[in-house]
């Protein structure tokens, strides 16, 4: 909320992982009408965040809805297409539940499909994701993403003075713009 309030900031959200930053959550999705052992059942790259997050990084929607405050601390997940289309092979999975490697745990009910993104490599096809509420599995790291009508480097410090005001003790590493992730994944490939 305070990042919001800041001038200029058109949205803002938090999210475990940023695209092209690494995976360090995979699981499966597994159907309830799934009856393969759970090592055949596809798998998937999974991500918690906020509501706020889809539209800062204009993600297209692609059926049902994105996240809102409401859906803290519920068992809901938005899926990428490619998520849909392996695990439920053209059919309509709005609604429809589905449970991680734990067949006995809650499952999850899919509330929206977004498009695809290259979430960890830009020369591999975008990987099946899960996106879930923070509350399921926040941890004491993630990055805030926030969308600017300003430059986003003059910005730097109202943002580590909003993140402070709440905890003067967190550490904020470098303000970056997707431009300059994008360019540090290719580095190496620049490189050579």
């Amino acid at each position: 909320e305070r990042l919001r309030q800041l001038p200029g900031v058109r949205s803002a959200g938090v999210i475990s992982v940023l695209p092209l930053e690494g995976d360090r959550w995979g699981d499966m999705i597994s159907l309830p009408t799934d009856t393969r052992p759970l090592f055949a059942r596809p798998e998937a790259s999974y991500r918690w965040l906020s509501a706020g997050y889809f539209e800062t990084m204009q993600m297209p929607l692609v059926s049902g809805r994105f996240f809102t405050q409401d859906d803290l601390g519920k068992n809901v997940a938005v899926i990428s297409q490619r998520a849909a289309q392996i695990a439920w092979h053209g059919q309509n999975p709005i609604g429809q539940f589905f449970h991680r490697m734990d067949p006995e745990g809650k499952p999850f009910q899919v509330i929206g499909i977004v498009g695809d993104v290259r979430a960890v490599d830009l020369s591999k096809q975008p990987p099946a994701m899960v996106y879930v509420p923070l509350t399921y599995r926040s941890n004491n790291t993630g990055s805030f993403v926030i969308r600017t009508a300003n430059d986003p480097a003059a910005m730097s410090d109202a943002i580590r003075k909003a993140i402070w005001s709440i905890d003067g003790q967190v550490p904020v590493p470098e303000v970056r713009t997707m431009a300059t992730i994008v360019d540090g994944s290719l580095a190496a490939r620049n490189f050579q």
